[in-house]
């Protein structure tokens, strides 16, 4: 579970659910900052797999 506490409430995303998020945004990359497709493929898979649970 990841949690962000702010001065008026918990904010509390399932490990799952954080590494869907970050895969979703990695998806957003410019292919331009990297030196070829692969490269990003690999790194939007990394993002996506980095602190998924098992359900």
């Amino acid at each position: 579970m990841v949690i962000y506490e702010t001065d008026q409430a918990y904010m509390m995303t399932t490990q799952h659910d954080h590494a869907h998020i970050s895969g979703e945004l990695a998806l957003q990359w410019e292919e331009s900052a990297f030196k070829n497709r692969r490269h990003k493929q690999d790194f939007v898979y990394a993002a996506r797999e980095h602190d998924r649970g098992v359900d």
